[in-house]
């Protein structure tokens, strides 16, 4: 009578098998897997991101409004070759990674600036931060002068007709005062030292996600090489 076999007992007893069979094996995997995991945590540098945020606060318009023109800015900002540009009118020089996002469905704008060390990090993220903001006000700025000048202008030629106390001069001085305080579209400071966050690699999390995938590399292995050895023995 022939003598029962693990694959007999089902497929839990074969791949039980394959595992005692293959047990070396699978531990083998398990360690280089260990290995590479700690060697990847020891090769990996720490790096550091230095965040500074700016805000978009128009008049007359609602939050939601801005928070649609700053996802603009922040595809403008992510522009490689822009940014090229404005690490260079920043003033930057040592390499750094720089990034925009909006905080949430917010019109604020918080600009990362990744380095390897923490104070470049905070610089460079201010300095790109301001450049950007500079960069984004230059032209309302143009425009708004442009109407000021235009608008005293004819301030100036109406008290020389109609005195400084007409209606039509307080109209227009009115007019003047509220272009003045316009911010419409305009980024402005909301926190440009925002803070320092250092990301390490998690030798735990490293050694952990190691394991588990060793282990699983292993069985699969091991029950791939069970399931070859029993196709020999069939095709005897």
């Amino acid at each position: 009578m022939r003598e029962e076999s693990p694959e007999d007992r089902g497929p839990v007893a074969a791949v039980a098998s394959d595992l005692s069979r293959h047990r070396w094996f699978v531990l083998a995997v398990v360690v280089l897997a260990l290995a590479a995991a700690v060697a990847a945590t020891v090769l990996t540098p720490t790096t550091y991101t230095g965040r500074s945020s700016l805000i978009v606060s128009s008049n007359n318009r609602s939050p939601d409004q801005d928070a649609v023109l700053v996802q603009g800015y922040v595809d403008l900002f992510d522009d490689a070759a822009y940014q090229a540009q404005l690490l260079d009118d920043a003033g930057v020089e040592e390499p750094v990674e720089l990034s925009a996002r909006a905080a949430a469905a917010s019109p604020i704008l918080v600009i990362s600036s990744t380095a390897d060390d923490p104070e470049v990090a905070r610089v460079s993220a201010a300095a790109a931060a301001r450049a950007f903001q500079a960069d984004i006000n230059d032209v309302r700025a143009t425009e708004q002068e442009a109407k000021i000048a235009e608008l005293q202008n004819r301030i100036d030629a109406r008290r020389s007709t109609d005195g400084d106390d007409s209606g039509t001069v307080n109209a227009l001085r009115t007019e003047l005062i509220r272009l003045e305080a316009d911010r419409t579209d305009q980024l402005q400071e909301l926190q440009l030292d925002a803070g320092v966050a250092t990301e390490a690699p998690s030798v735990v999390r490293n050694v952990g996600l190691g394991l588990v995938g060793g282990l699983l590399l292993g069985v699969v292995l091991a029950v791939l090489l069970g399931g070859r050895r029993r196709r020999r023995g069939t095709s005897r």
